[in-house]
């Protein structure tokens, strides 16, 4: 989270919006703000957020990137391998803010 944090930092303005979502079962929101309250994005509990079932994953971390239209143009695996680097940001975000 704190290369996300960071990224976030570097390009946030009209265009991105980011939302951590934790699926820990039980945490408190007040828990959730104690763990993430230093980073510059918001975070929720998974049942505070409207998901598809569906889309909740398993295994984490996933990263799931959204268009301007909503659609998923990017997904991370959950396999604990598969993990989203700066240069993966740049490569599939920073064109999404460009066109507005």
């Amino acid at each position: 989270m704190p290369l996300l944090d960071a990224y976030y930092r570097k390009h946030k303005g009209p265009g991105l919006a980011m939302l951590a979502v934790s699926i820990d079962q039980g945490v408190s929101t007040r828990k959730l703000q104690e763990i993430t309250g230093k980073f510059a994005f918001d975070a929720a509990r998974v049942d505070d957020v409207t998901m598809p079932r569906r889309d909740i994953p398993k295994a984490l971390p996933v990263t799931r990137v959204y268009d301007r239209s909503g659609n998923l143009v990017f997904v991370s695996k959950g396999d604990g391998r598969s993990i989203v680097d700066v240069a993966t940001l740049e490569r599939v975000v920073t064109p999404l803010l460009a066109h507005p």
